[in-house]
């Protein structure tokens, strides 16, 4: 086997259920992890049951609590914090960023790192900045950064076709991107999709229903979308290792 040292480098605890299947999947073959979260999550919301914490609690120590116990479910042991200020990435002093991320690569001697795509996925200022970062750090070392993107047209189109026209118009929108713009596709097997599934509730300040329980992983589009993981290299090469060392990449 190839010698394969995978990071993960994300704006906010649970950006990491994004590579999370990839997570599992490098745990189970055996390849060492590492993460690295830029905030503590304290401009989110607490919106269960939780709320009572705050008593004696702030949000950033319930949700780095939540984060720590993610990463423990998923089997990663080493992680790292920036203590940027979340929701306030137009601040952050770049080439600080820039210099800790470096520092914390030459520690941990990565092979790939995967990161946000240079849209964030889904537009947070915070993945966007925090993915721009990535990349100076990356070209600064000489690592390949791999992009988590949105989903392919095509596959995507093929894989809702039982869908009505305006919801999948509606819902391609939001999680659609163009082909190109993606590299590969990684299916999740049954035993990854749970494990991935598992770390949501995990999340629970974040995402109840209106009786404090944890609902998403129940829905039938979570779940299909959940059991993929689309990313984007400028090079093809690293994901052609991940694909000879077992991952699961659709045409």
């Amino acid at each position: 086997m190839e010698k394969i040292k995978i990071m993960g480098i994300f704006a906010h605890p649970d950006d990491e259920f994004a590579m999370a299947g990839t997570i599992v999947k490098a745990i189970s073959l055996g390849i060492e992890i590492s993460l690295v979260c830029a905030t503590k999550g304290e401009a989110g919301k607490i919106r269960n049951e939780k709320q009572k914490l705050l008593k004696t609690m702030s949000i950033s120590q319930i949700r780095e609590e939540e984060y720590l116990a993610s990463c423990n479910k998923l089997g990663v042991s080493r992680s790292f914090n920036l203590g940027l200020e979340d929701g306030n990435s137009k601040n952050w002093n770049e080439k600080k960023v820039i210099s800790d991320i470096i520092n914390v690569i030459e520690k941990e001697c990565p092979t790939h790192i995967f990161s946000f795509d240079m849209n964030g996925v889904n537009g947070h200022p915070d993945h966007k900045a925090l993915a721009h970062i990535c990349q100076k750090a990356c070209l600064i070392n000489g690592i390949e950064l791999i992009q988590i993107t949105r989903f392919p047209e095509t596959y995507v189109k093929k894989k809702l076709w039982w869908l009505p026209r305006n919801v999948k118009k509606s819902l391609m929108n939001r999680i659609c991107t163009k082909d190109e713009m993606v590299s590969a596709v990684f299916k999740l097997n049954k035993e990854e999709l749970l494990k991935k599934l598992s770390i949501l509730e995990v999340y629970r300040s974040q995402f109840p229903d209106e009786r404090n329980r944890y609902f998403k992983q129940h829905k039938v589009i979570i779940r299909i979308a959940a059991r993929y993981e689309s990313y984007y290299a400028n090079d093809n090469k690293p994901i052609e290792i991940l694909r000879r060392l077992g991952w699961n990449f659709v045409d």
